[in-house]
């Protein structure tokens, strides 16, 4: 099984849409993140310690998720926006995430092991440029993962995220986290 969606990690030259795949097998279990050369340890603890702590009922499988970051450019704090991206795969993938299909949902934000989930509030500014430099049309909507929906984004459809993981108890929403757009948006292709 495989699946794959759209995260954002965030440069000193603005935002960047990003393609995150996963894919599990029936190899040894375990779990496995590949982020360039960021260190994923903490987000690989974090993401069992959240299994484990909600007792929830993971098919014994080796997950395998990543990211399409440069190697050789970054640092920690521009791939922190990819965590809830990189959970909803890994849930996806075990079957938590009631989902038919990720692969053209956006998504950006940070989880931590209390189970408390921060979602970043773009300025409608972000999802115009995005609209206007990518491949996104009225065949090719985004779908975004949202606390709730604030504007009438047009070309995006949007989930509320606690109805996403509304099977997992014990998870909030802390309240969004500002950011100003930075700049221009590099897109990644929508792949189908």
């Amino acid at each position: 099984m495989e699946t794959q969606i759209k995260g954002l990690v965030f440069t000193k030259k603005g935002a960047r849409v990003v393609n995150l795949f996963a894919y599990a097998t029936n190899g040894l279990p375990g779990l496995e993140i590949n982020l360039g050369h960021h260190s994923t340890k903490t987000i690989r603890e974090k993401f069992i310690f959240l299994c484990k702590s909600r007792r929830l009922n993971m098919p014994l499988k080796r997950y395998v998720l990543c990211a399409e970051v440069d190697p050789h450019k970054g640092s920690e704090e521009e791939i922190q926006y990819l965590e809830l991206p990189l959970l909803l795969l890994y849930w996806h993938l075990a079957g938590l995430v009631p989902l038919m299909n990720l692969s053209h949902c956006l998504s950006a934000g940070m989880v931590n092991s209390l189970g408390q989930i921060q979602q970043l509030k773009l300025p409608l500014e972000f999802y115009e440029e995005v609209q206007r430099e990518g491949e996104v049309n009225e065949q090719t909507k985004y779908t975004l993962i949202l606390d709730r929906i604030t504007h009438e984004y047009n070309f995006f459809q949007t989930l509320p995220i606690l109805e996403i993981l509304s099977q997992i108890e014990g998870l909030t929403l802390l309240p969004p986290k500002q950011i100003n757009f930075l700049g221009p948006v590099k897109l990644c292709k929508l792949v189908s």
